[in-house]
C-alpha cells in the first residue's frame, strides 16, 4: 500500500520527512521509500530510484527444548532449542547464562568451566541472519547442584525476545 508524505525544504534547500510509527504497530518487513519533487508551477521531477530498508519492532522468539524445567541432567550436557523472527529483520545472536547455584559461579564457555563469580553471558552467533533456526550449546556440570539457565535472543535491529529461565539439577556420581 502506497502512503505519501509531504516535506517542505528549509532555506538551504534541504528537506526531511519524519515517519514515526505508532508504538502499537506490529508490522515487520521491508519498506521502500522513493522521492519526487515538484515546483509551484506543477513541474514534476523524474521519480528517484527507491531505497529499501527494514522496519522491525517485533520481538523474536526463543524456546529452550532441553532441558525442561526441573529436569535432572547428565554431564556433559547439551542445552538446545529454537529461535524465530518471522517477518522480522533476522536473528543475530543467542545469549545464555548458566549459573551453578551451590556457589553462585557462572559458566564461561571460552574457559570451559565455572570460573566467573559475576554474571557472565555466553553467546551463540547466528550466521546469515535467518528467520528460524535450531540452536545448541554444550556445557559440563561439574558439581552436584541445581543450575539456573537463562536464555534470550536478539534480532538484527536489537529487538530482544522474552527471557526463558530454566532450572535443572545435576547429581555427581
Amino acid at each position: 500500500q502506497d502512503t505519501y508524505f509531504k516535506a517542505y525544504p528549509d532555506t538551504s534547500g534541504e528537506w526531511t520527512c519524519d515517519f514515526i510509527p505508532a508504538s502499537n504497530v506490529t508490522y515487520s518487513g521491508y519498506i521502500q521509500v522513493g522521492a519526487q519533487t515538484y515546483d509551484k508551477a506543477g513541474n514534476y521531477q523524474t521519480y528517484r530510484t527507491p531505497v529499501n530498508f527494514t522496519f522491525d519492532n517485533v520481538k523474536p522468539n526463543l524456546t529452550v527444548d532441553n532441558p525442561s524445567n526441573g529436569e535432572n541432567i547428565i554431564s556433559p550436557y547439551t542445552i538446545s532449542g529454537e529461535v524465530s523472527d518471522y517477518n522480522g529483520s533476522g536473528l543475530a545472536i543467542i545469549m545464555l547464562k548458566i549459573k551453578r547455584n551451590s556457589d553462585g559461579k557462572y559458566w564461561d564457555g571460552a574457559l570451559n568451566g565455572f570460573d566467573q563469580s559475576s554474571e557472565y553471558e555466553n553467546s551463540i552467533n547466528i550466521a546469515s541472519y535467518p528467520t528460524y533456526t535450531s540452536w545448541s550449546y554444550n556445557f559440563t556440570p561439574d558439581k552436584s547442584s541445581t543450575y539456573s539457565i537463562t536464555a534470550y535472543t536478539v534480532d538484527r535491529l536489537n529487538n530482544i525476545s522474552v527471557t526463558q529461565n530454566i532450572t535443572a539439577s545435576y547429581n555427581a556420581q
